[in-house]
């Protein structure tokens, strides 16, 4: 009965033996506040590497460390669906062995994702594209992104990690963003992106 409230048992969203997971990071399954959603984990207890958070147009200072209160949460091994309290922003996610896909639905049409390294690295993009690195226990993780329409992104370093403001079209009211990660290089996440997900459907 109190197995839910230890680390270990986590819920995650995974296919058998894939590279991407991830969870709503939670300080624990008690919380009722989203920090973040995380790219993908580095291993059992060991952290997660990037993450990124839907928020309700321009974000103030603290949007960054302020976490979200959600209800109507759906977590299964191939997909989550969480809806934020005030916003009433809907997340959802499912993976692919090397890969994932979120779609946010903003019911106020200001659709803006924030996406930042979680540990010392670096992040940056154009029209719709968005690649990075992150260091971690002396190795390295690579990320290649696509949103499903153009974005704005607008870039802040902050010590030795970057934070991307991504922001699309006015009165868009979804925005999906699929991606590819790999351990070699950012053109072997694009090549895992290309043939895990090829299409927005």
């Amino acid at each position: 009965g109190q197995g839910v409230m230890l680390e270990p048992t986590r819920p995650t969203v995974h296919l058998p033996n894939s590279m991407v997971r991830v969870y709503p990071v939670r300080k624990d399954q008690l919380d009722d506040q989203i920090h973040s959603f995380p790219l993908t984990l580095i291993s059992h207890r060991l952290g997660e590497l990037f993450w990124l958070m839907p928020c309700d147009g321009t974000p103030d200072a603290g949007a960054w460390d302020r976490p979200q209160a959600y209800d109507q949460e759906k977590l299964t091994p191939y997909y989550l669906s969480t809806r934020f309290d005030d916003s009433l922003i809907q997340t959802e996610f499912t993976p692919t062995e090397r890969c994932g896909c979120f779609r946010f639905t903003f019911p106020s049409g200001k659709a803006t994702v924030l996406l930042a390294n979680r540990m010392t690295g670096s992040l940056s993009g154009s029209n719709n594209v968005v690649m990075g690195v992150e260091r971690f226990h002396d190795m390295q993780a690579f990320v290649y992104g696509e949103f499903s329409a153009p974005v704005k992104m607008q870039p802040s370093i902050e010590g030795d990690k970057t934070r991307l403001i991504i922001s699309g079209q006015a009165g868009k009211k979804q925005l999906e963003f699929r991606y590819g990660i790999s351990f070699i290089s950012i053109d072997q996440a694009r090549k895992n992106l290309q043939t895990e997900i090829p299409g927005w459907s």
